[in-house]
């Protein structure tokens, strides 16, 4: 996610982005959710040990907003700095 995130910044040709955290979720509450990130509904973090967090549609704990589309999420992050 480092290496993703170092070439997000070299698109934006230097511009300061600050804290990432809420322009995931400004994308997460955005229309090209669907296109931009790989939302994983089906799982959980319990690893035998209890129940752990279920993987939901959406945000969730387990995997927050899922993966990256990287070339897509990208031209978003362009768009929407």
């Amino acid at each position: 996610m480092s290496g993703y995130w170092a070439l997000v910044l070299e698109a934006l040709k230097g511009k300061s982005t600050g804290n990432v955290a809420p322009l995931f979720y400004k994308l997460g509450a955005s229309s090209s959710y669907a296109t931009d990130m790989h939302d994983v509904t089906i799982g959980n973090n319990g690893a035998g040990i209890g129940p752990g967090y279920k993987a939901a549609k959406d945000w969730d704990y387990t995997t927050g907003w899922g993966s990256v589309n990287g070339t897509k999420a990208l031209a978003y992050f362009e768009a929407n700095p």
